[in-house]
Parts: structure tokens; C-alpha cells; sequence
């Protein structure tokens, strides 16, 4: 039955008493994540009518501003509260976040290492990516090989991509297609459409999130729209060929209870690195969510994408470079340079001078087009002050498909090639939060998901006996079941959170087409199940603006359907890689550490320890470890081994020294080692592609009320990274490297809720020269542009 409604009203003013309008005002119900949204008037009032009784949190933002988050909120039923809110110039910003514990709680009272990227933030950089909205993330390797829509992949805490986890509004999204099922082949076209803010746990997040997040998880939140119509255009172009248009809109309507927002971009490198490498871009976000009764909800959300890449050649060892390298040990990565790759593409002879390997060759008919749809629909309804409940549905389709003709230098096929690859995911959801007595909101609830692969490949041989079709479809489903205990003592200064989830799996028979099944008549039996646990516990000293945290848990991988049943096809045949009772990847984890406000809270200091060790993981094998037994007839294929540990530590200063200056820092030193075939027969133990030692930096800094500059630097070190040999795979020495990129804006008033900002930006300010994993990275170029905004 529904409730009788609460009303809360208040007035937003600046320090001198001022009102200030168009600030974004946010609802949060403690027990719940069904955030509320709407903005203030001329007069900086605002207004939340149709309110169930129970405890909020209030969060206000606007421009030049520091974000306000208030104290609890106690709301009973039928009865109204005011507030008036005074926001502050010169102080850190207060946020509540939701990704630590599925629940609202102000960044004070998390217990967990977590940061937040928002809007405003990603406006100033001008980024136009998920990803490298989260570059500066300590811990985070944020790696892009050639510029707008090449492979992009994060490691956190010197795990592998794969142990990262994407969500959207707190809900995995995974590519079921990918060799790991993991959500790494998303990142690269992943776009800023209309995003409210990026929240980011660094740690194990599997108890309260399941697979793959292991390092750690990003989740991108939605902008909830609310209050007056709302909105920008933004339109620009500059180098490598490259424009991008955005509009999207937000509001409500009804007297706020429709909540809608939405976005599209058209992102368009018509030329990218070497002129020679085109990439395309469209997606779309939006959300809506109607209020039915008060505490009573519906809504739905939609993310689509589609794009197209020229792809080029991996990296490279050959035979005639193989004389540059020492006998034995890691080598030095010395890249060819440019005229002489020039050289090989055209197919000429070539000096190899003292290179070691050659970089990413252009190859003018291999592209890619891919596409994701993820949506979702939700109903949450808040039953009582104390007790509410949520169901969600979602499905993601991801789509990917490689064309290669036969021009080209390398391993080209002798005709046209086509590879596609298809997930699906269906995810249902339910869950309930109790709030048992003064101290324990305990949550729990059950997942259902289905997923799927299917692979297929084809030629365009002109003699159809020589014509190679075949497919492979596999699909496998699983049941989870998950609590949580968020114990709160000692005036809410003191943080425990306790947590549990369970995933058991079932396994669906494979389908070949153009060969027999390798799997035909094998007892496929019951794959394990995957157990973790999770651990927090913060105090804050309010007196001090001190807050100590320790973060313990165990967290899992679950073995992606291409691990189970995968395959290669080989002159009219499949030859099995997978192995259907794989054991989940585990790992163990810790990190501890502290917060300190200081200057009356206009600047934070943290530092956390971190180690995790990869119990065991999944590993590709065909150095033969592979028993001659092996009941599938594999001789090379995927197993379970013992993994590695990464470890270190991450310090981070964020400070606003006035009211227009920011400046965020932070250092991480990260000791990655693995325990698995490829460390070189004893030589190498580092884990591959991972820094020790990197380097963030932001400053923002206002001039007047109109004019911003703005600099984010990345720094890394050096690090290794394998190359397949004539004589074996090598480890190779390569370089790390300094990005800094450069953004200013001018902002010229048009109303009193509008104005118009002209910007340009600086990739790669300093022009620094370097290759990730071998890809050569785009030297300095610029992009100017103008946004509206109302």
C-alpha cells in the first residue's frame, strides 16, 4: 500500500547570501539507490514533493561551486521539512557515492578505496572517452594504442585488463564474445554521452558486483535529468581529421515525477594516425524513471554504440632483426623507424639499423565494425522507512566483426576474410535492503544470467571447394546469490561492512557448423562454483578530519564461455582449446590506508597499501603443460594455474588552495609479478605491460569567473612486454613515457542559465615520442570547439 507523501523544500545561496540558480540538486534515499533530481529556480529554491518516508542524503552542485552534501535526513510520513544550503567556494568536494555499497553513503563514511570523476571534471579536460576520463585514477594504467578508437585496456593495480570490471548504473556490462568475457573490448568506444559522474572502487568488488572484479570496477552513472530543461550542443575538429558533435538534454516533468535525460554523439576521424587510419563513432544514452507512488518507481535506460576502425598489424619481431638481440635475457625495445616501416608497407627492401622490433604496420583493408546495446529496465519501491526493494533486467548485445583482404605485408589471408563475433547477455536482478535497528542495513538478493557466444567465419575464395564456413555457438547460464551487512556505530564514525555472494553455473551443449564438435558424447558434468567474501571497516576522528580504512576480501573470475568450449578451425576441422570444468580465477586481497582533511577541509591527503595474490588463474597454454591425457584430445588449450601477486602503494593529494584553483596529484609504485610459463624460463618475473612507478597531476585554474586552464599529465615508467620470435617468445624492455594535454576555455553569459564556452585542447603537449606495447602513439595535436549550454 502506498505511502502518505513527505515534502522537502529549500533554498540554495552562495556565501554572501546570494541564491544561486540552476544548481542541480540530488535526493538520496539511504536505504536505497533511487536517486531523486531536480534544480533550483531564479529565486534558488527547490522542491521534492511525493516523498516516502525515511533518512536522505542531500547533494547540491552548481559551477564555481564546491559540491554540498548534507547530513542525514529524516523524513516522516505526510510531514515536510526546509532546508536552506549555503554552498562554499574553497573547500574539497562532498560526494555521495554508491558504487562502494550498492547504497548511498557520503565519500566520509566509505570504507573502501574510492573515487569519483565527475561531469564537471571530464567537461574541463574535454575528454571525449570513458577511459581516459579515468586516466588519472591512482593506480589505473589507462592504455590506448594509436589515438580515437584503437585497443584501449585498464589494469588496475598491475592486474591483467581482464580483472577490471565495467558497469553501468551499478550493473555489469560484459562482452560474453570476449576471450575472458570481460567488458575490456567495450572500453575503446565507449563514449561520454551523458554521464552524471564516473565512481570508481579500487580492490575486490566481487561479493557485492560477481565476475571479474578482481582489481577493481568502474561504473559509469547516468545522468538522472530532473528540474527545468536542461542541456548543451557542442560541436568540434582538429587534428588527425577529427570531429565530434554532441547534444543531449535532461529534465522533468509532471512536477518532477518523469525524470528523463539523453545524449547522442557522432565522433568522426576521418584520417587518424599516418593518415591512413579512420575511425567512426555514434552512440546514444538516455534514461527516464517515473515516480508511481511516493517511494514507488519504474524507469529504464539505454547505452548503444556503433563504430568503425582501420585496424592495423601487431608489433613485430622478424627473422633479419633477430641478430639485434642479446642471446639471451630481456632486450631493449628499439622501434624502427618511420621511412623504414614506410618501406615495408609498400613491400621494399629496409634497413633495420639497431631496431629491435617493428611497430604497428598500417594495412589498409583489415577494419573492424562494432556495436553494443545495453539496456535495461527497473522497478524499485520503498515499502516502508525501514525496508525496499528493486528488481532490474538487462541485456547487452555486443557485436564485432573483423574484415582482412589480402593486401598487406603480413600473414595475409589469400583472399578476403571475414570473423565475427556475438554476445549476449540477459541479466535479472532482485534485490531488498532492511534497516534492522539504528545500526545494520543488511541487503541481499539473487541474479540470474544467461549468456552466450557465437563466433563464425568466412572467405571469399571464387572456388567454393576451397571456400571455408564454419561457426561455433556456446552458451552457459548461472545463479548467484548475495548479502550484505553494513554495520554503522559510534555516531556513524565508525564503518563496518560485511559481504558474501555465491555463483553457480550451468553449462549449455555446444553448437559446430563445418566440422564435428569436439566436445560430441563428453559428460560436461557440473563446472565449480565460485565463492567470496568481503570485508571493510573505516573509523573517522571528525575533531582531526582523520579516517583509517581497511578493505579484505577474495574475489573471482568466472571462466568466460569461450574458456570452456573455444576452438580453433583447421582444414576442415575443430581443434578444442577449452576446457568445460574450469575452476574460476581466485585471488585474495588487502588494502589499508588513510584520509586527512586539512586547511578546513580545502585539501585531502591519502595513502593505501595494497596486495592482492592471484591464487589461481586461467591460463593459455601450448608450452605443453597440457596433460597427454587430457580428456578433449587438446594439445594446447586453456587451464587452471597458480598466478601471481602485485602489490605497493598509492598516495594522492587533492587540494583547492582558493576558491578557482584545483590541483589533484597522486603516486603509485606497483610491484607486479606473475608465476606462470612466459616468465622466460626464470628470467623474468615482472608482470608484462605494468609500470612500477607512475605519476598523475591536475590543475585547474579559474581566471575571473570566465576564463579556465586546465592540465592532466600521466607519467609511467618503464615495463615489459613479450614479442613473439623466430626462436620463442622475448621479453622487451620498453619505454614509459610523459602525456600532458592542455585545455582552455572561455565561457561568454548569454542568460541567466546560459552561455557559451569556446575551448581548444592539446593532446600531447611536450610531443613526446612513444609506443605503447609497441604501437606508435600520436605526437601533439589540437582541437578547438564551442558548446551551449542551458
Amino acid at each position: 500500500m502506498a505511502q502518505q507523501a513527505a515534502r522537502l523544500a529549500g533554498t540554495v545561496l552562495d556565501p554572501e547570501g546570494g541564491s544561486v540558480p540552476a544548481a542541480t540538486v540530488e535526493l538520496y534515499p539511504r536505504e536505497s539507490g533511487n536517486k531523486l533530481s531536480t534544480s533550483t529556480d531564479a529565486e534558488g529554491t527547490f522542491e521534492f514533493s511525493g516523498l516516502a518516508a525515511g533518512s536522505y542524503l542531500l547533494q547540491v552542485r552548481a559551477p564555481g561551486f564546491t559540491r554540498l552534501t548534507t547530513e542525514r535526513i529524516d523524513l516522516a510520513t505526510g510531514a515536510g521539512e526546509t532546508r536552506v544550503v549555503r554552498l562554499d567556494l574553497a573547500k574539497m568536494q562532498t560526494e555521495v557515492v554508491v558504487t562502494a555499497s550498492s547504497t548511498p553513503l557520503m565519500l566520509e563514511e566509505v570504507a573502501k578505496t574510492t573515487d569519483v570523476v565527475d561531469v564537471e571534471e571530464i567537461a574541463l579536460r574535454d575528454e571525449y572517452s570513458i577511459a581516459e576520463s579515468v586516466r588519472l585514477i591512482p593506480g589505473f594504467r589507462v592504455k590506448q594504442t594509436r589515438g580515437p578508437g584503437s585497443l584501449t585496456t585498464i589494469h588496475v593495480r598491475g592486474l591483467p585488463s581482464h580483472n577490471t570490471a565495467l558497469l553501468v548504473d551499478g550493473i555489469r556490462m560484459r562482452d560474453s564474445a570476449d576471450p575472458q568475457g570481460s567488458g575490456s573490448p567495450v572500453w575503446e568506444n565507449l563514449m561520454v554521452v551523458s554521464p552524471d559522474r564516473v565512481e570508481v572502487l579500487r580492490g575486490s568488488g566481487s561479493s557485492l558486483y560477481g565476475s571479474h572484479a578482481m582489481g577493481g570496477l568502474v561504473n559509469v552513472v547516468s545522468d538522472s535529468g530532473g528540474g527545468k530543461p536542461h542541456g548543451e550542443f557542442l560541436a568540434e575538429g582538429g587534428g588527425m581529421g577529427m570531429m565530434r558533435g554532441l547534444a543531449k538534454i535532461g529534465g522533468g516533468a509532471f512536477e518532477n515525477r518523469l525524470l528523463y535525460s539523453g545524449g547522442l554523439t557522432h565522433i568522426n576521424v576521418t584520417k587518424g594516425l599516418d593518415d591512413v587510419n579512420p575511425y567512426r563513432n555514434t552512440s546514444g544514452q538516455g534514461s527516464v524513471k517515473y515516480s508511481l507512488a511516493p517511494g514507488m518507481s519504474i524507469g529504464g535506460r539505454a547505452f548503444l554504440t556503433g563504430a568503425f576502425t582501420r585496424l592495423v598489424d601487431s608489433p613485430y619481431v622478424p627473422f633479419e632483426m633477430e641478430a639485434n638481440l642479446p642471446a639471451s635475457g630481456v632486450a631493449r625495445g628499439v622501434p624502427l623507424g618511420d621511412s623504414q616501416v614506410r618501406l615495408i608497407e609498400q613491400g621494399l627492401p629496409y634497413e633495420t639499423g639497431n631496431a629491435t622490433y617493428v611497430p604497428s604496420v598500417n594495412d589498409g583493408d583489415y577494419n573492424r565494425v562494432a556495436s553494443f546495446a545495453n539496456v535495461s529496465t527497473n522497478f524499485s519501491h520503498q515499502v516502508s522507512p525501514i525496508l525496499s526493494y528493486r528488481a532490474s533486467y538487462q541485456f547487452v548485445d555486443t557485436n564485432r566483426r573483423f574484415d582482412d583482404g589480402p593486401g598487406g605485408v603480413r600473414w595475409e589471408p589469400l583472399v578476403s576474410s571475414h570473423s565475427g563475433y556475438d554476445g549476449r547477455i540477459h541479466l535479472l536482478q532482485g534485490r531488498a535492503d532492511l534497516q534492522a535497528g539504528r545500526h545494520n542495513l543488511i541487503s541481499g538478493g539473487y541474479e540470474y544470467e544467461d549468456e552466450s557466444y557465437f563466433n563464425r567465419n568466412t572467405d571469399e575464395h571464387p572456388d567454393p571447394a576451397l571456400q571455408t564456413r564454419n561457426s561455433l555457438g556456446i552458451g552457459q547460464r548461472s545463479h548467484s546469490v548475495f548479502a550484505q551487512d553494513q554495520i554503522s556505530l559510534l555516531d556513524r564514525n565508525l564503518t563496518i561492512s560485511l559481504s558474501g555472494r555465491m555463483q553457480a553455473f550451468r553449462l549449455d551443449e555446444p553448437e559446430f557448423t563445418g566440422g564435428d564438435s569436439p566436445y560430441e558424447g563428453i559428460d560436461v558434468g557440473n563446472p565449480q562454483t565460485a565463492w567470496t567474501g568481503d570485508a571493510a571497516v573505516g573509523y573517522l576522528f571528525r575533531s582531526t578530519g582523520t579516517k583509517l580504512r581497511a578493505h579484505l576480501g577474495n574475489s573471482y573470475r568466472a571462466p568466460a564461455a569461450f574458456e570452456r568450449f573455444g576452438s580453433s578451425f583447421f582444414f576442415g576441422s575443430f581443434s578444442p582449446y577449452g576446457d568445460p570444468l574450469l575452476r574460476p580465477e581466485r585471488a585474495v586481497s588487502l588494502d589499508t590506508g588513510f584520509d586527512q582533511w586539512l586547511a578546513n577541509s580545502s585539501v585531502r591527503v591519502s595513502a593505501t597499501y595494497f596486495y592482492t595474490r592471484l591464487q589461481e588463474i586461467i591460463f593459455f597454454d601450448f608450452s605443453g603443460m597440457i596433460p597427454p591425457d587430457d580428456p578433449y584430445g587438446r594439445f594446447g588449450g586453456y587451464l587452471n594455474i597458480p598466478g601471481g601477486l602485485t602489490r605497493g602503494v598509492e598516495f594522492s593529494v587533492n587540494a583547492r588552495p582558493t576558491s578557482s584553483t584545483v590541483i589533484n596529484g597522486s603516486y603509485t609504485y606497483s610491484d607486479s609479478t606473475v608465476r606462470d610459463p612466459w616468465d622466460f624460463e626464470g628470467q623474468v618475473n615482472r608482470s608484462l605491460g605494468i609500470s612500477d612507478n607512475m605519476f598523475t597531476l591536475l590543475v585547474s585554474q579559474w581566471i575571473g569567473r570566465r576564463a579556465n586552464i586546465t592540465l592532466d599529465l600521466f607519467a609511467a615508467d618503464n615495463y615489459y612486454h613479450g614479442f613473439y620470435t623466430m626462436s620463442g617468445t622475448r621479453a622487451f624492455d620498453l619505454d614509459g613515457y610523459v602525456k600532458a594535454d592542455l585545455t582552455g576555455k572561455y565561457v561568454l553569459p548569454v542568460g541567466e542559465t546560459t552561455s557559451i564556452e569556446i575551448y581548444g585542447k592539446v593532446e600531447n603537449l611536450f610531443n613526446q615520442r612513444f609506443y605503447e606495447t609497441g604501437y606508435r602513439a600520436p605526437g601533439t595535436w589540437a582541437i578547438g570547439g564551442m558548446r551551449f549550454l542551458f
